[in-house]
């Protein structure tokens, strides 16, 4: 019976390691503002008219927010023009990415999601500053995983997630690392994947970038990307999970008779 515990301990363990952790709930976007958490964040140096200069001070809270404003979600009324003021290469760096392009309508839009802005990223009230490495590969497949749930599932299922997310290990990638921060790029060409991967493995090679980094283990649409190396994906995991159950079935089959055997044994004298 010993290592059939063993082999239980260890499947649990297993378990453990390889399951992807519930996003944690990131805040729901409201007009309320705690001052108390607003101090110890990253803008607690600003005054609210250097980011709110249509909002005046007489308005509040009297006329703020108006009725026909308050049902709506502050983060898509906002003008984010106002963050250029202070953050001009990270705003003019988003202008250049995917994100922006499928705001603009110059690329086709493929998610459900509306194309994010500032305010869909960065928590602009509460975020603090300073934040490690650490802390942000957490942050990062929250906020990208709202959006993007396959893969950051795929993510934390990979080697660069485990490391990163659950392990703590500063040296390994999260979100930004390969797709950017600011000037998001899709990495659906295998040249930019390359550049990428080289970044922190100079010797990569092509073959590298043809890894997939967000393989999902399922079925896919005929015209989805990378189809063909989705399905083969699947049916391999299929086989190899169909000849552990049975492995594992087999032994656990053989085990039950031998006991089955030995206490028949034992009851004969």
């Amino acid at each position: 019976m010993r290592p059939l515990l063993i082999l239980a301990v260890l499947m649990l363990v297993l378990g453990a390691c390889t399951g992807v952790p519930a996003s944690s709930a990131l805040p729901a976007p409201s007009w309320y503002v705690d001052s108390a958490r607003f101090q110890r964040g990253a803008h607690a140096g600003l005054d609210c008219s250097d980011c709110h200069a249509d909002i005046q001070l007489d308005d509040v809270p009297a006329k703020h927010p108006s009725a026909d404003r308050i049902t709506q979600d502050a983060r898509v009324l906002f003008d984010y023009r106002a963050c250029e003021r202070c953050h001009k290469e990270e705003y003019a760096a988003y202008a250049t990415g995917v994100h922006a392009e499928v705001r603009d309508g110059a690329r086709v839009k493929t998610s459900t999601f509306d194309a994010p802005t500032c305010g869909n990223c960065h928590n602009a009230h509460y975020a603090p500053a300073q934040r490690t490495r650490v802390e942000l590969f957490a942050v990062q497949s929250d906020v990208c995983g709202a959006c993007h749930p396959a893969e950051r599932a795929t993510y934390l299922q990979n080697f660069h997630g485990k490391a990163a997310v659950h392990l703590g290990e500063k040296r390994s990638a999260g979100c930004t690392d390969c797709h950017g921060g600011h000037r998001v790029a899709s990495l659906t060409q295998a040249e930019d994947a390359l550049a990428v991967c080289q970044r922190c493995h100079p010797e990569a090679s092509p073959n590298m970038a043809g890894f997939l980094i967000h393989a999902h283990e399922e079925l896919p649409a005929p015209e989805a990307r990378r189809a063909f190396e989705s399905t083969l994906l699947f049916y391999a995991k299929l086989l190899l999970t169909l000849f552990v159950v049975g492995v594992l079935g087999f032994f656990y089959a053989h085990t039950l008779l031998w006991l089955i055997r030995s206490l028949h044994r034992r009851l004969r004298g």
